[in-house]
């Protein structure tokens, strides 16, 4: 349960290198954080498996955390788009 809470809180932590001028992709750059930080594997892949695109080709356990972290993080932005629309 505490990798799921660390990886849940921490899945975007690449947005902040991207956004500093770091142009590769946002899911790398926390998946690589996190790992030379020394978080273990299940909290590096909620970085790296967060959207579908790299969630479909993972090879990861079938009741990985990152499949929560997965819909959270979708709930969470259609909730703050549909904030937007109206």
């Amino acid at each position: 349960m505490r990798d799921l809470y660390i990886g849940s809180l921490l899945h975007d932590i690449g947005k902040i290198m991207y956004r500093a001028g770091d142009g590769r992709n946002h899911s790398v750059l926390g998946k690589e954080f996190l790992i030379k930080q020394e978080f273990n594997r299940r909290i590096a892949d909620c970085a790296n498996f967060h959207h579908a695109r790299k969630l479909k080709g993972a090879q990861i356990s079938d009741d990985s955390i990152c499949y929560i972290v997965y819909y959270a993080d979708n709930i969470s932005a259609s909730s703050d788009r549909r904030e937007l629309e109206e």
